[in-house]
């Protein structure tokens, strides 16, 4: 916490720093800052008596007469005053008012971020494109695969902030997720829309198709690779072509419709495959059927090569769905919830914003107190305390 404080308070510096250079602008004086120089530049008006000038021009602006054009900081400038000093949005939009009390107009933060997420995906569509193959086989050495007659590699990817990554990690060694495990194939800025996923896809899928082929070498022979895929429902259907978990066919696994998930049997289902899906993709494509007459099934998919039997949802929101279903089904049905609200509060849980829900480590810890090992743990008696036991279960 006493870090976090004197960041904050280096930051705060930062920013007063900031606001005193210009008052020092706004004094006639001259500003020095570790971020200078900075454009300021105002919209040059078009006259019949005067020559033609460029729309934008450096000029020296006395900020103690009124005109009606406010001097402007632009964009770029702007954008390398925030990285610069590491303005938070927040701290963006108070010193953009404080700039425009002082006469500076500043561009809004939504103009800033555009700017920024152009930066940033132009250099990641520019990259080299994802190697996967080649960063496997350079991981595979460093671990002992002697006694297992095969590897197995999940392959995933998550929006996380404002960037999109893709990774992989090997199943089969202590701590797959840690961050000196988990290997990044490939980022970039943007949401895992199609468009961006489709060619990082290809090179992937192919790599994936040499892999099934013909397997990897190791430092103890060569060894099949088992591929399994984890995503959540958006990225899920994004990789298979499907319309996505609002769909009438909803499951990236099975073609159920999503009204007769309460009541199908499990000899009923009939699963999806890559073969069937890209019969339906010719369907919409080519002879221009809906996707709701072909099982929400809208383009091909970008891997073909990965069994639609080895798409699995990630655990973690397997945890979370868990236990907030739990919870909301208790204040439904309990004739008195008060020892629920009790249990929860002593567990100082936080919802998660703006979903409104605990996330995975709230979940966690709410699922440690029906351990039979956990010495410190709260107890909850109340009304199907038994289904909380079973989630705790599932989550070891």
């Amino acid at each position: 916490m006493k870090i976090k404080v004197r960041k904050l308070e280096k930051k705060t510096k930062e920013l007063e720093e900031v606001i005193e250079a210009s008052n020092l602008i706004n004094a006639g004086g001259a500003a020095t800052s570790s971020f200078q120089p900075l454009s300021i530049v105002i919209e040059a008006p078009m006259t019949t008596q005067s020559a033609p000038v460029s729309p934008t021009q450096n000029v020296e602006f006395d900020f103690g007469r009124p005109s009606s054009a406010p001097p402007n900081l632009n964009v770029q400038s702007s954008v390398r005053l925030k990285q610069s000093i590491g303005l938070s949005e927040e701290k963006y939009k108070y010193l953009q008012q404080q700039m425009l009390s002082n006469g500076v107009k500043m561009p809004s933060l939504s103009t800033v971020k555009r700017f920024e997420n152009n930066i940033f995906d132009s250099y990641y569509r520019n990259s080299r494109k994802p190697d996967f193959y080649n960063l496997l086989q350079e991981a595979v050495d460093k671990y002992d695969f002697s006694t297992l007659p095969y590897i197995r590699i999940t392959i995933g990817g998550d929006k996380g902030g404002k960037s999109e990554k893709i990774g992989f990690y090997f199943n089969d060694v202590l701590l797959p997720l840690s961050v000196k495990k988990f290997i990044i194939i490939h980022t970039f800025v943007g949401d895992e829309t199609r468009q961006l996923l489709e060619e990082v896809m290809k090179s992937i899928d192919d790599d994936v198709r040499r892999l099934n082929l013909h397997g990897i070498n190791t430092k103890h022979g060569n060894k099949e690779v088992i591929i399994t895929y984890v995503g959540d429902c958006k990225y899920s259907c994004t990789s298979l072509g499907l319309q996505g978990g609002s769909a009438v066919s909803a499951c990236v696994n099975c073609i159920t419709k999503r009204s007769d998930w309460p009541t199908i049997r499990s000899e009923d289902i009939i699963l999806r495959t890559i073969e069937s899906i890209m019969s339906c993709e010719y369907e919409v494509i080519d002879n221009n059927a809906t996707s709701k007459s072909n099982f929400s099934v809208k383009n091909y998919p970008l891997l073909r090569n990965i069994p639609v039997s080895h798409f699995v949802p990630p655990p973690v929101h397997i945890l979370i769905t868990l236990l907030n279903q739990t919870i909301i089904f208790v204040r439904k049905f309990a004739a008195e919830s008060q020892p629920l609200e009790t249990f929860i509060i002593a567990n100082k849980v936080k919802l998660h914003n703006p979903s409104r829900e605990y996330e995975g480590n709230q979940c966690r810890k709410i699922f440690s107190n029906f351990r039979a090992n956990n010495s410190k743990a709260i107890i909850y008696n109340g009304f199907r305390a038994d289904l909380f036991q079973s989630g705790s279960d599932c989550n070891e």
